[in-house]
């Protein structure tokens, strides 16, 4: 059994250009910093995030396997930090779902 830990991730918003991020962090984190978006008021930002994530945007990652790792007989995909609520899925296929603060979610994508 191997494990690899995702932790380099990329934002889709909207039409535009894919941005790199690192967890932990959120869709405002990642549009903040790009200045993309100004910063909201702490008590503002659930609201804010939630119209701001109803209006089209993914977060993607691109794993890359080793020769060793397409060997073994199971390969647990971790993701740490995912923020809020996410559905999880590997090859089109819905692994699961994350509705938890940045906590850590791993799933066999070989069962």
């Amino acid at each position: 059994m191997v494990r690899t830990t995702i932790e380099r991730f990329f934002l889709k918003y909207h039409d535009g250009e894919p941005l790199g991020c690192r967890v932990p962090c959120s869709l405002l984190s990642v549009l903040c910093a790009e200045k993309l978006i100004g910063r909201p008021s702490l008590d503002r930002m659930p609201e804010y995030s939630a119209a701001l994530s109803a209006d089209g945007c993914e977060f993607y990652a691109e794993p890359e396997f080793t020769p060793e790792m397409l060997a073994s007989r199971h390969i647990l995909l971790s993701f740490s930090g995912i923020d809020g609520a996410a559905q999880i899925y590997f090859n089109g296929n819905l692994l699961g779902v994350a509705d938890n603060l940045y906590e850590t979610f791993c799933y066999d994508i070989r069962p």
